[in-house]
């Protein structure tokens, strides 16, 4: 006799392979892009020399070339590259290319000019934020996989609506004082039906990014990417992305002041928007040279998720202008994708809304995790079959064991002191290296300790996020009231999120310790069955 397989029995059996497949990969994604809505943030907690007030912008872009010129009086510069203070990074930093082919890299304090020195840990921003896209993978394939893996959410997003017969129910519910079970089923439908919207949107928008690069393979790989494709011309049309350039003339010419040229630019973005428009960031091509353009791009509006990175360039020794780009309507609403998944606007409120988003992300794969093991491991009590030891160890490393990796990262961020080189590495080859090494260690000991392990990197994790809130007040006497009261919110923030994730991270170990003892869960489940059929009198059967 055949059984008869409905739709959503088959939309069951996508959703739940493809989420235990992709699942461990998936988490990886969603979590370093919930740590990127504040990487800005992160980087200021990981780099205290960046930890500066809310103080006034005395320097310009003029003063910033000169401290350049000053710390490079023997070279003459061939390009320069300036981004702008903001709210969030609230200092210049420079890289200028010199005449005999060498990088002069320094990040200035906005009000006095003073050097805040190198770069010595890429942070979230250089570690965090590209693992998030690319995955540290070089090549492309890195950006393959994320794709593929984002693609497929997508799919579970769906198949999960088409197999809940009562989605409107589980909005509302969760019992976290039943089973493990049924609590981290109850707790998966409602991360997935309160957030549903937004891990879609997401996921489009993640992959809308990249569109252009995804789209350039088919071509490349029949040979078609040429001048004349008109595939390829709508992907990479010079109307639809800021892209200019011209020869050096070989003649030099006296540069015009920076300033006026960057107010220019200002006045042609508000006026064509209605609304007070800042640059981000200034690139000087071919400097001293009579072929010199300066271009200037917008910032991102403050509180608006769009990024149109409308830019206008300037020639360099007459301030004729060159060329004023804006958007294509297609481009704008690629644009907007990109500022919405981006999270680069001001406006705090959204920033948090985003990141409790991406924790119910998290949230949504770990307990998927949870309760497809739980449900399998009542099957095989007897044995426990290899697959599913191999699934929960997987799961465990990629969900709460990259969690403890994370915050290992930050501590050991907060250990190591200034220019710290151990074992031929420099500082922030240590960080990364840290990392990865720590990740591998977690994966061990799911594998020996099985279902166990869910509750100890629980542990794990309340105890790393208390010592690495105490290690930033140790090593640079940060300590959350100090920070708020020097205005610091973001070192504020980042201290606080550590101190409460101690507290769930604990209560969630806590509510795991019986996680894995399958004959304890089931007696308790037939106690209360002997309970509610008044078989149990005075504790005893």
């Amino acid at each position: 006799m055949t059984t008869r397989r409905t739709f959503r029995s088959e939309m069951n059996w996508l959703h739940t392979w493809f989420g235990i497949s992709l699942g461990t990969l998936l988490f990886m994604i969603f979590w370093m892009g919930t740590l990127s809505v504040f990487d800005k943030e992160l980087d200021r907690w990981m780099q205290p020399e960046t930890r500066l007030a809310p103080a006034e912008i005395a320097l310009d872009a003029d003063d910033v070339l000169e401290r350049i010129r000053a710390a490079n009086p023997d070279a003459a510069i061939s390009s320069l590259l300036i981004y702008l203070p903001r709210e969030r990074k609230r200092f210049f930093e420079v890289i200028a290319e010199l005449a005999d082919g060498t990088y002069y890299r320094d990040r200035l304090h906005p009000a006095t000019g003073e050097s805040l020195g190198p770069e010595l840990t890429g942070a979230a921003s250089g570690f965090i934020y590209p693992m998030h896209y690319r995955l540290l993978i070089p090549g492309g394939l890195g950006y393959w996989l994320v794709a593929f893996a984002t693609l497929f959410m997508m799919v579970l997003v769906v198949t999960g609506v088409v197999i809940h017969r009562k989605i409107f129910k589980d909005f509302f519910t969760f019992r976290p004082k039943k089973s493990i079970g049924r609590s981290s089923l109850d707790l998966h439908n409602v991360t997935g039906t309160v957030f549903l919207p937004f891990h879609f949107v997401i996921c489009l928008s993640g992959l809308a990014i990249f569109a252009g690069f995804y789209a350039s393979l088919p071509f490349a790989l029949l040979n078609a990417a040429k001048p004349d494709n008109e595939a390829v011309k709508l992907i990479y049309s010079a109307d639809d992305y800021a892209y200019y350039q011209r020869p050096a003339a070989g003649e030099a010419a006296e540069m015009l002041p920076l300033v006026p040229i960057v107010e220019r630019a200002e006045a042609i973005w508000t006026e064509r928007y209605g609304q007070a428009a800042a640059a981000d960031r200034i690139d000087v091509h071919r400097f001293g040279d009579r072929h010199a353009y300066v271009e200037v791009r917008r910032h991102f509006p403050g509180n608006r998720a769009e990024a149109h990175r409308d830019s206008v360039n300037f020639d360099g020794s007459t301030g004729v202008i060159l060329q004023d780009f804006q958007a294509t309507p297609v481009r704008q609403v690629r644009t907007w994708l990109e500022g919405f998944h981006q999270a680069q606007f001001d406006h705090w409120p959204l920033l948090w809304l985003y990141f409790i988003a991406g924790i119910a992300g998290c949230l949504l794969i770990a307990t998927g995790f949870i309760y497809w093991l739980r449900s399998r491991r009542r099957r095989s009590v007897a044995r426990q079959p290899v697959h599913l030891r191999l699934v929960e160890a997987m799961s465990a490393g990629s969900t709460s064991g990259v969690i403890v990796t994370t915050l290992g990262y930050l501590l050991v961020n907060r250990l190591l002191d200034g220019q710290t080189e151990a074992l031929g590495l420099d500082r922030d080859s240590l960080e990364v290296r840290s990392f990865f090494v720590l990740w591998l260690l977690t994966f061990l000991h799911a594998v020996v300790r099985g279902e166990r392990a869910w509750m100890e990197q629980s542990w794990a994790i309340a105890g790393l996020a208390l010592a690495a809130a105490t290690g930033n007040w140790i090593t640079t006497g940060a300590y959350p009231l100090r920070t708020a009261a020097e205005g610091l919110w973001a070192v504020f923030g980042v201290d606080l999120v550590l101190l409460i994730s101690c507290v769930i991270a604990g209560c969630a170990a806590w509510r795991l310790r019986g996680y894995g003892s399958i004959e304890a869960i089931d007696a308790a489940n037939d106690r209360q069955r002997d309970i509610a059929a008044g078989e149990v009198v005075s504790g005893t059967k």
